[in-house]
């Protein structure tokens, strides 16, 4: 495998400058010539001129390219040029194709894809280059994942050096035309890819929740308005200076076994955000932020370990938000890889990487890969012990990392003590009512279990609140043993002496006997200073019920028959049609 790429700032000037790789191109056992084409502010109308002398230069090359926000060459930022790079495989089958596709053919178009992949023999990775800002990516890549796990797939999506006048495409050596999707197939038993990646930013504050969200727009988080969070812990405004605002400050969520960023673009009126990618409604996320030491930490790291692979050539694919952090110092992230291969790619508006399974869009994110035919040749493998000592990450703690350390810290003692009953540690009613509420909004059946500790007032009366507290904290206690170990099961104080117990995908059976197996256990219980105690419960369970007011009502009546017919019992109750 050989590489070459150039810096082009005038057309003419192809066959001069790619005269080197036609040479090799020339020769008798290549077996592909892959070209590789970014520009970001010439624009589509120089694509057919481009391709046109190209074709010229290289008769036998296939061409794939698209625009982009930055063209990378020698691990380092180019003066707005069009890069090219070119591969010359020996051992290795190169094939692309293209698809135009319209909103509503993902899922058809990704099944096509699928298809292609595992219908071509000794296919090793696939590249997706993807106007990913007019489709719905997440039906096309669920498509397109059901291909063989043993395929690597790697690509990116297309930006510009103006995203607000430029336009952003993919294109083939067909042209652009109306191309969404193209597909570029490795194929070959010598053929061998690494794909790694960092992203460097680091979550700051507590875990929150996507409430309200579709396609490319998130509405709400923790049922607040999107950029409430920007509002209240940064003080961003939602003007024009948005995006320039908070791209140092991106969601992160976890997903697939890994983090993955997420960026706003722009922000309505109404507080909601336009997302570089879409954000699932239920996931978790947190606020991050970008500290250069550590993006630099992340980067040797993944710097050493592409060094392993001694791969011939590197592609980088990253994001245009990192040209943004990084300013003036965007080179030096990029740096490392160009001492282990050649190395070009193109920043871009959102990576593609296949991880953990899943084919995951990322934004923010440094995507490498790389790529070599055969096996490392012996000079690379007694290179590599001198290569570790290249790939330094700064060994001090910065202060930003430190003073996000405090700031997450100090903000998770006290969103605990938001959702926490001071004295039985247990969640308060308000935390209850919003899971409760949640687990309701999955549509799963559920069980809600209420208790009350008999004769509590006697207690308080005859030996003081101290020993009632002991007493609320001895129960909460054993409440809290009852549902550990259970699926996603909570416990909290409802009020006073009333405790609720909440149980994801259990019924009523279920529920009646872990609340009877708890009675038994107070039951049993010699509470100190004031003696043996009992409980009674009420239980209902949420088939057939989606009213929470009715969930309420209906376990509050079997609590109170419970009580009413002699305490120290469960009562399971059933819904009242109204």
């Amino acid at each position: 495998m050989k590489r070459f790429v150039v810096e082009i700032y005038d057309v003419n000037d192809i066959f001069s400058e790619l005269e080197e790789a036609r040479k090799h191109s020339r020769e008798k056992d290549v077996s592909a010539v892959l070209v590789h084409v970014y520009l970001g502010v010439q624009g589509r109308y120089l694509v057919d001129r481009l391709l046109n002398e190209i074709e010229q230069c290289l008769p036998r090359a296939l061409i794939v390219g698209c625009s982009s926000g930055g063209e990378i060459l020698d691990g380092r930022l180019t003066d707005q040029a069009i890069v090219i790079s070119v591969s010359v495989f020996y051992k290795t089958e190169v094939s692309i194709h293209a698809y135009p596709v319209k909103a509503g053919q993902e899922e058809e178009v990704g099944e096509e894809i699928r298809k292609l992949i595992d219908a071509t023999p000794d296919v090793k990775a696939a590249e997706l280059l993807i106007d990913c800002w007019s489709l719905d990516v997440s039906v096309l890549f669920s498509a397109i994942n059901r291909c063989s796990q043993r395929v690597k797939i790697f690509g990116a999506s297309p930006y510009s050096h103006d995203s607000n006048r430029e336009p952003m495409f993919v294109f083939s050596g067909a042209g652009v035309k109306e191309t969404s999707v193209v597909v570029v197939a490795y194929a070959g038993k010598d053929f061998h890819v690494t794909m790694d990646y960092a992203i460097g930013w680091k979550p700051l504050g507590v875990q929150m929740r996507v409430t309200k969200a579709e396609g490319r727009m998130l509405y709400t988080i923790d049922d607040k308005p999107a950029f409430d969070i920007y509002d209240k812990y940064l003080k961003i405004p939602n003007d024009e200076h948005f995006y320039d605002n908070v791209f140092e400050f991106p969601l992160l969520l976890y997903t697939h076994n890994t983090y993955v960023l997420r960026m706003p673009f722009a922000c309505d009126e109404n507080g909601a955000f336009t997302m570089i990618a879409a954000v699932p409604e239920g996931v978790s996320v947190f606020m991050s932020y970008g500290d250069p030491d550590a993006m630099l930490a992340e980067v040797a790291e993944c710097a050493r370990r592409v060094a392993k692979f001694h791969p011939e050539q590197i592609f980088l694919y990253s994001c245009a938000v990192r040209k943004a952090f990084w300013k003036r110092n965007v080179n030096n992230e990029m740096k490392p890889f160009q001492r282990i291969a050649d190395s070009a790619g193109f920043f871009t508006g959102g990576e593609i990487l296949r991880v953990n399974g899943e084919l995951v869009h990322f934004n923010a994110t440094l995507l490498v890969v790389g790529m070599r035919e055969g096996e490392p040749s012996q000079a690379a493998l007694l290179s590599e012990s001198g290569d570790k000592q290249e790939f330094t990450a700064p060994g001090r703690v910065s202060l930003v990392k430190r003073m996000a350390t405090f700031i997450t810290e100090a903000m998770r003692e006290l969103q605990k003590a938001a959702v926490t009953d001071e004295l039985t540690q247990l969640f308060n009613r308000r935390e209850m009512n919003q899971r409760i509420r949640r687990c309701q909004e999955e549509g799963r059946v559920f069980s809600l279990v209420m208790l009350d500790i008999d004769n509590f007032k006697k207690v308080n009366d005859t030996w003081g609140h101290d020993v009632g507290d002991v007493v609320l904290k001895d129960i909460s206690n054993l409440i809290r043993s009852s549902v550990e170990g259970r699926d996603r099961a909570i416990a909290g104080r409802w009020g006073g002496e009333e405790f609720m117990i909440l149980l994801p995908s259990t019924d009523q059976e279920a529920a009646a006997a872990i609340a009877e197996n708890l009675r038994q256990e107070v039951e049993r219980r010699l509470f100190e200073t004031a003696g043996p105690m009992t409980i009674s419960i009420g239980v209902v369970d949420s088939h057939d019920c989606s009213q929470m007011n009715v969930l309420y009502r209906d376990v509050d009546e079997a609590l109170y028959e419970a009580k009413n017919s002699g305490k120290n019992r469960v009562v399971v109750k059933t819904h009242k049609r109204d």
